[in-house]
């Protein structure tokens, strides 16, 4: 099922129009260097120098799901670029009924 879902994104990113990629990738960067900054912000947050912080330690964890999304999200738009076009014949849409 979960291959199925990422074979279902990799393609409807691939298809995507140059507008609308333009946009996934703006987006995608900007997601990614939000997650950045709240990675490193709770990070110098947690330096034993400074008097403690309630936010940090969930700042951190947002910040590291946040960072590894978008990081998946560009791994996937990678994959798919090369995949889709060597492979055009695995569409899901393609397939009836899961088969």
């Amino acid at each position: 099922m979960i291959i199925q879902l990422v074979a279902k994104l990799m393609f409807t990113i691939s298809r995507m129009s140059k507008k609308a990629s333009a946009i996934y990738v703006s987006i995608l960067s900007i997601f990614f260097l939000a997650s950045l900054v709240s990675l490193i912000t709770s990070l110098i947050y947690l330096t034993p120098n400074i008097d403690d912080h309630p936010v940090a330690f969930p700042l951190m964890i947002v910040g590291s799901i946040c960072l590894f999304i978008s990081l998946f999200g560009v791994a996937l738009t990678t994959i798919a670029s090369n995949y889709v076009k060597r492979n055009p014949n695995k569409d899901p849409k393609n397939y009836q009924n899961g088969k």
